[in-house]
């Protein structure tokens, strides 16, 4: 039987800041096989983690390095940098990259692939132009495109994600699909069916929808904010089957 990935969203962000090392570091205490987690620039061209465009109220972009630990000290939490990050992690768990803006996508592949082996780390990315670039410059790292669904923001990507997600995935050149749990409600698994593999679900907190999809053979990650009980569904699933 196959063992579905377990990855700890913006690492065990249920229990921790999320995005922080406190965050990833529970993550791998809880047996979570790859953490994913969102990078940012900031001003100086030091490459953060940080999901929001926003740190306190100004974007990250428009921060140093300095600055912006600042803000987000006042906000009760550290902001990593993604070379300490990878320094931390090394051998202990894999590492999913999520790139929020393009722009400095090379970076992030150079600098993981400096401190990491290829099989330690995927990139990702939403937008395809950042995924293609990644395809051409570094063919042999491993990159996921990102779906969603939203009838206010790129509507046409929406639907076209859930109609026609293969098309995407090849106009990109992804190596593999991550579509939001909502997605997968219209038929996106059956529609996809024996034309690509893997596919990562995101983000799946809901136990009976962690138990589905652990037993769906084209599930190959469940990302969750829980990576515990998605760790402790898969051990009790598994233990069903013998």
């Amino acid at each position: 039987m196959k063992k579905t990935l377990i990855v700890a969203h913006r690492g065990a962000s249920a229990y921790a800041h999320e995005n922080t090392i406190d965050a990833f570091r529970i993550a791998i205490e809880m047996n979570a096989d790859m953490i994913e987690t969102d990078v940012r620039r900031t001003a100086d061209e030091i490459l953060v983690l940080h999901h929001d465009e926003y740190v306190g109220n100004r974007l990250v972009r428009e921060l140093t390095f300095a600055e912006a630990s600042t803000a987000a000290l006042e906000g009760g939490y550290i902001l990593p940098a993604l070379e300490e990050t990878l320094q931390h992690i090394k051998g202990k768990i894999k590492l999913d990259l999520e790139l929020k803006e393009t722009g400095y996508e090379l970076d992030v592949a150079d600098m993981a692939a400096h401190h990491l082996e290829r099989d330690e780390f995927v990139m990702t990315s939403f937008k395809e132009p950042s995924i293609r670039i990644i395809k051409e410059n570094r063919p042999d790292l491993t990159c996921g495109l990102l779906m969603n669904i939203s009838l206010y923001k790129r509507p046409g990507l929406s639907f076209e994600s859930v109609l026609s997600p293969i098309r995407r995935q090849k106009r990109c050149k992804a190596d593999f699909l991550l579509p939001h749990w909502k997605i997968i409600k219209f038929g996106f698994l059956n529609r996809i069916r024996k034309k690509t593999r893997p596919v990562f679900v995101w983000t799946v907190n809901d136990r009976k929808m962690i138990r589905k999809l652990l037993g769906d053979e084209m599930v190959s990650g469940i990302v969750t904010d829980h990576p515990d009980i998605a760790v402790f569904l898969r051990e009790t699933s598994s233990r069903a089957d013998q």
